[in-house]
Protein backbone atom coordinates (compact mmCIF):
# COMPACT_ATOMS: atom_id res chain seq x y z
CA UNK A 1 0.00 0.00 0.00
CA UNK A 2 0.94 3.54 -0.96
CA UNK A 3 3.04 5.23 2.15
CA UNK A 4 0.76 8.22 1.87
CA UNK A 5 -2.48 6.07 1.96
CA UNK A 6 -1.37 4.75 5.03
CA UNK A 7 -0.12 8.32 7.24
CA UNK A 8 -4.01 10.07 5.87
CA UNK A 9 -5.96 6.59 6.96
CA UNK A 10 -4.31 7.21 10.34
CA UNK A 11 -4.79 10.98 10.32
CA UNK A 12 -8.20 10.49 9.49
CA UNK A 13 -8.85 8.02 12.07
CA UNK A 14 -7.31 10.24 14.89
CA UNK A 15 -9.37 13.33 13.49
CA UNK A 16 -12.64 10.80 14.12
CA UNK A 17 -11.25 9.40 17.45
CA UNK A 18 -11.15 13.54 18.69
CA UNK A 19 -14.86 14.12 16.59
CA UNK A 20 -16.19 11.43 18.84
CA UNK A 21 -14.65 12.00 21.89
CA UNK A 22 -16.42 15.67 21.61
CA UNK A 23 -19.45 14.57 20.59
CA UNK A 24 -19.36 12.45 23.90
CA UNK A 25 -18.14 15.23 25.93
CA UNK A 26 -20.87 17.41 24.54
CA UNK A 27 -23.73 14.97 25.36
CA UNK A 28 -22.29 14.35 28.90
CA UNK A 29 -21.74 18.22 29.83
CA UNK A 30 -25.68 18.69 28.18
CA UNK A 31 -27.27 16.01 29.87
CA UNK A 32 -25.87 15.18 32.82
CA UNK A 33 -25.19 18.49 34.71
CA UNK A 34 -28.44 19.18 36.21
CA UNK A 35 -29.86 22.81 34.73
CA UNK A 36 -30.11 24.04 38.11
CA UNK A 37 -26.64 24.56 39.24
CA UNK A 38 -25.81 27.93 37.51
CA UNK A 39 -22.51 29.81 37.47
CA UNK A 40 -22.44 33.21 37.77
CA UNK A 41 -25.83 33.01 36.25
CA UNK A 42 -25.70 31.29 33.42
CA UNK A 43 -26.56 27.41 33.47
CA UNK A 44 -23.32 25.20 33.97
CA UNK A 45 -24.42 22.86 31.37
CA UNK A 46 -24.62 25.48 28.84
CA UNK A 47 -21.10 26.82 29.62
CA UNK A 48 -19.69 23.83 29.63
CA UNK A 49 -21.29 22.17 26.42
CA UNK A 50 -20.87 25.71 24.68
CA UNK A 51 -17.92 27.58 26.04
CA UNK A 52 -15.40 25.34 27.88
CA UNK A 53 -15.53 22.18 25.68
CA UNK A 54 -15.06 23.90 22.74
CA UNK A 55 -11.98 25.19 23.86
CA UNK A 56 -10.52 22.68 25.28
CA UNK A 57 -11.01 20.33 22.23
CA UNK A 58 -9.64 23.34 19.70
CA UNK A 59 -6.40 22.45 22.36
CA UNK A 60 -6.47 19.27 21.90
CA UNK A 61 -6.60 19.72 18.18
CA UNK A 62 -3.71 21.88 17.86
CA UNK A 63 -1.87 19.37 20.12
CA UNK A 64 -2.88 16.40 17.89
CA UNK A 65 -2.06 18.14 14.72
CA UNK A 66 1.37 18.84 16.01
CA UNK A 67 1.88 15.56 17.54
CA UNK A 68 0.38 13.23 15.00
CA UNK A 69 0.16 14.83 11.68
CA UNK A 70 3.12 14.73 9.01
CA UNK A 71 3.84 17.20 6.74
CA UNK A 72 3.31 15.54 3.20
CA UNK A 73 4.20 17.14 -0.23
CA UNK A 74 1.05 17.15 -2.01
CA UNK A 75 2.65 17.07 -5.98
CA UNK A 76 4.74 13.71 -5.01
CA UNK A 77 4.30 10.67 -7.45
CA UNK A 78 1.77 8.34 -6.31
CA UNK A 79 3.84 5.36 -7.89
CA UNK A 80 6.29 4.42 -5.85
CA UNK A 81 9.81 6.35 -6.51
CA UNK A 82 11.62 3.27 -7.16
CA UNK A 83 9.82 1.56 -9.80
CA UNK A 84 10.42 2.66 -13.71
CA UNK A 85 6.38 4.21 -14.00
CA UNK A 86 7.79 6.70 -11.36
CA UNK A 87 10.84 7.73 -13.52
CA UNK A 88 8.96 8.33 -16.50
CA UNK A 89 6.11 10.53 -14.83
CA UNK A 90 8.16 12.35 -13.32
CA UNK A 91 9.95 13.33 -16.09
CA UNK A 92 6.81 13.77 -18.19
CA UNK A 93 5.63 16.17 -15.52
CA UNK A 94 9.44 17.98 -15.04
CA UNK A 95 9.72 18.48 -19.19
CA UNK A 96 5.61 20.04 -19.09
CA UNK A 97 6.72 22.21 -16.01
CA UNK A 98 9.11 23.67 -17.36
CA UNK A 99 7.92 24.61 -20.93
CA UNK A 100 6.61 27.87 -21.52
CA UNK A 101 2.69 28.35 -21.34
CA UNK A 102 1.41 29.01 -25.02
CA UNK A 103 -1.22 32.26 -24.44
CA UNK A 104 -4.55 31.87 -25.91
CA UNK A 105 -4.11 32.94 -29.47
CA UNK A 106 -1.59 29.75 -30.13
CA UNK A 107 -3.42 26.88 -29.18
CA UNK A 108 -4.54 25.14 -31.68
CA UNK A 109 -6.82 22.38 -32.30
CA UNK A 110 -4.72 19.81 -32.21
CA UNK A 111 -3.06 20.69 -28.59
CA UNK A 112 -6.91 20.77 -27.22
CA UNK A 113 -7.11 17.12 -28.26
CA UNK A 114 -3.80 15.98 -26.20
CA UNK A 115 -4.23 14.11 -23.28
CA UNK A 116 -4.63 16.05 -20.00
CA UNK A 117 -2.04 17.45 -18.03
CA UNK A 118 -2.36 17.61 -14.35
CA UNK A 119 -3.19 20.56 -12.92
CA UNK A 120 -0.40 20.96 -10.43
CA UNK A 121 2.13 21.77 -13.51
CA UNK A 122 0.31 24.89 -14.80
CA UNK A 123 0.25 25.86 -10.84
CA UNK A 124 3.99 26.00 -10.07
CA UNK A 125 5.44 29.01 -10.39
CA UNK A 126 8.04 29.93 -13.72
Amino acid sequence: MNHLVTIARREALLSLGLAVLYMLGWWLSAYAVPSTIMWHGWPLWFVLSCVFNPLLFIGLCAIMIKRYFKNLPLDAALTDAGTEDAKVTDAKLKAKATAPIADAASITQADATHAAVPLRTHLRPH
